[in-house]
């Protein structure tokens, strides 16, 4: 069983002293604590520094499993589809002069988990200046759209399906028809990243698609978000809207955007633990629409009390 705990569940464990016991209870019951980068980001953001190591400590143990990143897992689903659809922009064949050294950073013993150990506060550092400005924007966003929602008095969620929308004035490539709300949402999402040099988008797709070719602003790169193609094939694209736009309709904190870089690694175990009900709710709707797997959500009481109720559950 492969168990992704929320950030709040971390803070449980290290509070009531029971990293140790997990570790001893992965080891007798054949459980996999998975780790996302994401949740190495949001502790290494955490402003009371005794707290931010041993969020870090704990999450370093060599005992979990640790995941890739989740521009890594998006990006080559992106890059399947562009083949699939736009076979004229791919590489003759894959970069592994860029892309060797972009795994191995992630999978090396020297690589990004040991200078995340190692050097806790330069990476907090450079955190705080590269990503502190993306962050601020993505909150903005969040509170801009439950706003917009409670302006318009949609209080209610609908079938996401039926969520549409059209742009405001014609585009060149868009037919004047509704488009599914995730398509120019994730179309604008992708190409304000794929517009970050050196950004991690930019980094990995680039290593299998000539983006010197693909002009993000064109018809063809519009349609192919607006029409070409297919839901089922690009499933943390949506699942990342689903999870933005259903927080919507729940009260919004500042949260909000670490919750949803977090759901993109959810597909990738059993079981997800949190003690945020909001965000147990937002994956629960996700799931009905079976767009891809989701785990079984645990809700658990705050402290040690919740922390003993899941060791229990464990067991």
């Amino acid at each position: 069983m492969k168990v992704i705990f929320d950030t709040n569940i971390w803070r449980y464990l290290v509070d009531d002293e029971a990293i140790t016991v997990v570790q001893q209870l992965c080891r007798r019951r054949k459980l996999t604590v998975v780790v996302p980068p994401a949740t190495a980001f949001e502790f290494a953001a955490t402003g009371d520094r005794e707290v931010r190591l041993a969020l870090i400590r704990a999450i370093c143990s060599p005992e979990w499993k640790r995941l890739m990143p989740e521009a890594y897992t998006s990006s080559l689903e992106i890059v399947d589809e562009l083949a699939r659809c736009r076979p004229q922009w791919m590489l003759p064949k894959t970069d592994k002069h860029r892309l060797q050294p972009l795994f191995r950073d992630w999978k090396a013993k020297n690589g990004f988990w040991r200078r995340l150990t190692e050097q806790p506060d330069e990476f907090a550092d450079v955190l705080k200046h590269a990503d502190l400005p993306t962050l601020n924007g993505a909150r903005a966003q969040a509170y801009g759209r439950r706003k917009d929602f409670l302006a318009q008095g949609l209080t209610k969620t609908a079938h996401l399906d039926k969520w549409e929308g059209a742009f405001p004035a014609p585009r060149e490539g868009w037919d004047g028809d509704k488009i599914e709300a995730w398509r120019p949402e994730s179309m604008a999402a992708i190409t304000y990243a794929l517009s970050l040099a050196h950004g991690p988008y930019w980094d990995w797709i680039r290593c299998f698609v000539d983006l010197d070719r693909v002009d993000v602003h064109g018809p063809d790169w519009l349609r192919f978000w607006l029409y070409d193609c297919e839901r089922d094939r690009l499933p943390l694209q949506w699942l990342w809207w689903a999870v933005s736009f259903l927080q919507a309709f729940r009260k919004t904190t500042d949260g909000n955007p670490a919750d949803t870089q977090l759901a993109q690694y959810l597909p990738e175990c059993d079981v997800f633990v949190t003690a945020d009900k909001g965000f147990g709710w937002v994956v629960d709707e996700c799931r009905k629409y079976d767009v891809c797997a989701l785990p079984d959500v645990w809700i658990i009481p705050g402290g040690g009390n919740g922390v003993t109720q899941m060791l229990a559950r464990f067991a």
